[in-house]
């Protein structure tokens, strides 16, 4: 009986310092800033400061907030991390273009600096934000690089390689004499247009939509509706985005192809045109008689 006591008492003495074993990572004020010097909101930087210190929660770091103080090398992020008694230091640098640009640095102590450009809503970035920190303390800090010595061959006569030479055999290629009709030019150039001009109003309504979260004084449960809805919008505008670009490449290739000199076109029907998913993304596919 005394023994399963003993155990007990050690086990219960060695649970605080297990929990204690968890890396420490310090998180300095966020450095935000407009590119047309605006006004800079302080809700709007504690979001990104939340956001940073969730992504350390994930990867397993307990945060230790500084609430003055600001750092943007490593030198200096690693002078603080030995001040403060911690594993690593983070700080976030962003710079506002517009509503939907921003420049964003993320640096740390002992890892890797992060640039990156995102052309995107606000709560988009703040989810970059926080798997790109998640990420970054998930990978061990990188070790000093092994100094190879240099070998040294030993003295002796080396048989020369002898390059057989190759010869390569004409390829003849067959000619297509007939060329596109310019109709199909035509018809990839319209609807390329309608998917541009789709593109391009869902993109304004997915950005008003962000700035109206963004400056959002609803509830919680109404805040994550109106966000869900504006990811799907957004998830649509991506879509069209990337058919337009399709529509594109098709459109400049058979710019290329097109007979423009063929004046007894026999009339064409076109059955067919438009965005076609396939295994690896998408596409267009044009049906049709000539």
């Amino acid at each position: 009986m005394r023994s399963l006591i003993t155990i007990c008492a050690l086990a219960a003495s060695l649970l605080p310092a297990a929990a204690a074993a968890a890396d420490k990572v310090a998180i300095l004020p966020v450095s935000y800033a407009r590119a047309d010097g605006g006004e800079v909101s302080s809700q709007t930087v504690k979001k990104i400061e939340d956001e940073v210190a969730r992504g350390a929660q994930e990867a397993g770091f307990e945060v230790v907030r500084v609430e003055r103080g600001s750092c943007e090398d490593s030198d200096c992020l690693a002078k603080t991390a030995d001040e403060l008694g911690v594993d690593e230091a983070v700080a976030v640098i962003v710079l506002v273009e517009d509503e939907t640009s921003y420049s964003l640095k993320i640096v740390y102590a002992h890892r890797e600096k992060v640039t990156a450009e995102r052309t995107a809503g606000f709560f988009v970035v703040l989810e970059w934000l926080r798997g790109s920190v998640a990420l970054s303390l998930q990978k061990a800090v990188a070790a000093e690089p092994a100094v190879e010595e240099p070998v040294v061959d030993e003295p002796g006569e080396k048989e020369p390689v002898v390059e057989e030479p190759v010869v390569e055999e004409p390829v003849e290629h067959d000619r297509d004499e007939d060329g596109v009709s310019p109709a199909v030019l035509y018809v990839s150039a319209g609807v390329t247009g309608a998917l541009l001009i789709a593109w391009g109003i869902t993109d304004i309504v997915v950005h008003g939509k962000y700035k109206d979260l963004e400056e959002s004084d609803a509830d919680r449960e109404k805040w994550l509706d109106d966000r869900e809805s504006a990811r799907n919008l957004q998830t649509a505008d991506r879509v069209l985005l990337g058919f337009a670009a399709a529509g594109l490449v098709t459109t400049a290739v058979l710019f290329f192809v097109v007979d423009f000199d063929d004046k007894d076109d026999a009339p064409v029907k076109v059955t067919g045109f438009g965005p076609a998913p396939t295994d690896g993304g998408g596409g267009m596919l044009l049906r049709g008689r000539f």
